[in-house]
């Protein structure tokens, strides 16, 4: 989680880094210019006036990119079910071994809407080695996330209703072209035999 979180800031961080390297660089050189004859008042308003038009343009990329992101995610999940082989992201979820390895019965803990993109895209870059040491990962039987009644009781968890709905050993198994033909899983196909 750790490499996947410095994988999605670095980016940001090098741009702020040379932002205010730039920044610094900028305003020494005015107040050297300044020394010839002027105000040093004047040069840091000036300066400050144009680090708050440079803000506003990030400002405006940084949310107009979220905005287009997010656009373009609700598309996809509207055309195709999801941007990857037809699910959503339901990221991090789909990275977290814990989540995608099934428990012994065979389920893991990801709910059927989500790409489970560990076992698609990371599991199999992994030696033997690696893939069995992650094995230790996969949650317990009883460790099912259900959720609470107001009172605190435990609910029961039922897989073939939309939000208990998760992956199984099965799915997982199958190809990922699989799920561009939209594919239901175990579950779905359970909830949907059950449907009257």
């Amino acid at each position: 989680m750790g490499d996947i979180y410095e994988m999605i800031i670095a980016p940001a961080r090098f741009v702020i880094k040379q932002l205010a390297a730039s920044s610094a660089r900028e305003l020494e050189s005015k107040l050297e210019a300044q020394e010839q004859g002027g105000s040093a008042a004047a040069v840091l308003k000036d300066t400050q006036e144009d680090q708050r038009s440079l803000f506003q343009v990030l400002t405006i990329l940084f949310f107009g990119g979220i905005t287009a992101v997010l656009v373009w995610a609700s598309y996809m999940d509207a055309t195709y079910g999801g941007p990857v082989h037809g699910k959503g992201f339901c990221f991090p979820a789909g990275v977290v071994p814990s989540y995608v390895i099934p428990d012994a019965e065979g389920n893991a803990r990801l709910p059927c809407s989500c790409a489970p993109l560990y076992k698609w895209y990371l599991e199999p870059l992994m030696s033997s080695e690696k893939k069995q040491s992650m094995q230790g990962m996969a949650p317990k039987v009883e460790s099912k996330n259900c959720g609470r009644t107001i009172g605190g009781e435990k609910k029961e968890c039922d897989p073939t209703t939309i939000g208990g709905c998760v992956w199984t050993a099965e799915d997982l198994e199958k190809d990922p072209s699989t799920w561009d033909r939209r594919e239901l899983t175990y579950w779905e196909r359970q909830r949907l035999a059950k449907t009257p």
